[in-house]
């Protein structure tokens, strides 16, 4: 599992619940899944208008559907 601070963690349970509590997620109903499939040059440029327009590294990335 990655975290949003680039945390890398061992995808568990005890790791699940803790992220789930610190996001102040209550209602485990409310989540979904999301499958993003990305390459190397992609990866490469989303990290980088990320890396400039201060977004969370991850979510703002990966769920905002255009970071042009």
């Amino acid at each position: 599992m990655i975290t949003d601070d680039l945390k890398v963690l061992p995808l568990s349970t005890s790791n699940s619940v803790e992220l789930l509590n610190k996001l102040g997620v209550k209602d485990v109903s409310v989540l979904g899944d999301k499958i993003v499939t990305v390459g190397k040059v992609e990866v490469l440029s989303r990290s980088t208008q990320a890396f400039i327009a201060k977004m969370k590294p991850l979510t703002d990335l990966f769920l905002l559907k255009n970071v042009d």
